[in-house]
C-alpha cells in the first residue's frame, strides 16, 4: 500500500475517533458521532483484505492470528486491568462489581454479548466504564472469523456474498424488531466489515496507477464523499440506536467511496491534515482510553454512566487525561 494510502486512512481514522470522542463528551452537534464506530469495521475489513487477504495455509493462518492479536490485546488488557485497579480505589463495591463483570467479558473477547445481554447501549443508570469495549468485542470476533471467510471464498465467491447479503438484510429487520441484537451482534455487523474487504476485491489492486488528472478526479470526489460523511454526522439530526438502519447505509456508501477513491485535505504539511494524520495513528490507544477517563472523571457514587462534562475543568482534564494516557499506552504497550 503506498504512503499515500495509508495517510489517507489514517486521516479517516483520525477524524472518526475525533467525532466518536466529542460524542461521548456529549458536546452539542455531534449527537451522531458515535456512526464513527461503522467507519472503523469498514476500514476493518479493507485492511484485512489489503494485508492479510490471501492466506490460506495453516502456517499463514498461525501468523495472522500471531500478528493480529498481539497488534490489539496487549493495549486492550491493559485498559481492562488498570480501570479495574482504578474503580477498586474509587468505586462503590456493587459498581466496582459491575466493572469487574465487564472486564470479564471483556477478557474473553465477548464484551458486545455481555452488554447486549445486560442492557441497551443508550441505557447509562448502570456503572459502565468499559462499555466502548462492545466495538472491540465486534472485531475481534471478525479477525477470528476473517480466515474461514476467505476459506468460502475460495470455495464458492457466491456462497460468501450471499452471506453478506444476509448480513445486511438481517440488520436491516432486526433495527425494527429488536434494535439491540443488530447494535451490538457480529451477524449483523458483518456486512460492514466486507464492505471494506469488497474494496479491495473489486479493485483487484488497492493502489492502481492512476494518471495525474485522474488521481485528481479521485480525490476531489473521495473529498465530496468526507464532506457527506461530516454532514450526515454532524448536521443531521440525532439518530437513536431504533432509526439508524438508512443513516448506516449511506455511512457505509460514502465510507467506502472515501476508502477507495482516497482525499486529501489540502497540503500534507497543513495543521488540518497533520492533525488529523497524528490522531488516526493514536486512535486505536484514544479509543480505549477516552471512555474510561470520560466516565471515571465525571463519578458520583450511585451516579450511574455520566459523560457530560460539568464544566470547562471538567473538559480540559479529560482531555488532557485521555492524550497523556493514550500517548503512553501507544509508546510503551501498543507498538
Amino acid at each position: 500500500m503506498s504512503r499515500k494510502k495509508i495517510l489517507h486512512i489514517e486521516k479517516l481514522r483520525g477524524l472518526s475517533i475525533l467525532l466518536v470522542f466529542l460524542f461521548h463528551m456529549e458536546l452539542p452537534g455531534f449527537q451522531n458521532g458515535s456512526l464513527g464506530e461503522d467507519v472503523f469495521f469498514v476500514i476493518s475489513g479493507f485492511l484485512m483484505a489489503t494485508l492479510y487477504g490471501t492466506i490460506g495455509t495453516r502456517q499463514q493462518i498461525e501468523s495472522y492470528l500471531t500478528r493480529r492479536m498481539s497488534r490489539i490485546l496487549p493495549a486492550y488488557y491493559v485498559v481492562i486491568i488498570v480501570t479495574i485497579a482504578a474503580s477498586c480505589f474509587l468505586l462503590l463495591p456493587h459498581e466496582i462489581r459491575m466493572v469487574v463483570e465487564q472486564g470479564t467479558w471483556s477478557a474473553f473477547f465477548i464484551p458486545n454479548i455481555g452488554f447486549w445481554t445486560d442492557t441497551a447501549y443508550f441505557d447509562y443508570t448502570n456503572f459502565r466504564p468499559l462499555l466502548n469495549l462492545w466495538s472491540l468485542g465486534v472485531e475481534v470476533q471478525f479477525y477470528l472469523l476473517f480466515p474461514l471467510l476467505l476459506f468460502i471464498e475460495r470455495r464458492s465467491p457466491t456462497l460468501l456474498f450471499i452471506l453478506v447479503i444476509v448480513s445486511f438484510l438481517e440488520f436491516g429487520l432486526l433495527n425494527y424488531i429488536d434494535p439491540r441484537t443488530a447494535f451490538f451482534l457480529l451477524p449483523g455487523r458483518l456486512w460492514e466489515f466486507m464492505a471494506g474487504f469488497y474494496i479491495v476485491r473489486m479493485s483487484g489492486m488497492p493502489e492502481i496507477e492512476m494518471s495525474k488528472l485522474n488521481l485528481q478526479v479521485r480525490n476531489i470526489l473521495g473529498g465530496a464523499a468526507i464532506v457527506l460523511l461530516l454532514a450526515l454526522l454532524i448536521a443531521s439530526p440525532s439518530f437513536s440506536i431504533d432509526n439508524t438502519f438508512f443513516a448506516i447505509c449511506a455511512l457505509i456508501f460514502l465510507t467506502m467511496a472515501a476508502v477507495s477513491l482516497g482525499f486529501s485535505i489540502g497540503s500534507e504539511s497543513s495543521p488540518i491534515s497533520q492533525s488529523l494524520t497524528l490522531l488516526g495513528k493514536y486512535s486505536y490507544s484514544i479509543y480505549l482510553v477516552h471512555f474510561p477517563v470520560i466516565v471515571l472523571v465525571n463519578y458520583s457514587p450511585f451516579g450511574g454512566t455520566v459523560l457530560s462534562a460539568s464544566g470547562a475543568g471538567s473538559v480540559v482534564t479529560i482531555v488532557a487525561l485521555t492524550a497523556c494516557l493514550s500517548f503512553l499506552l501507544y509508546n510503551f504497550v501498543e507498538i
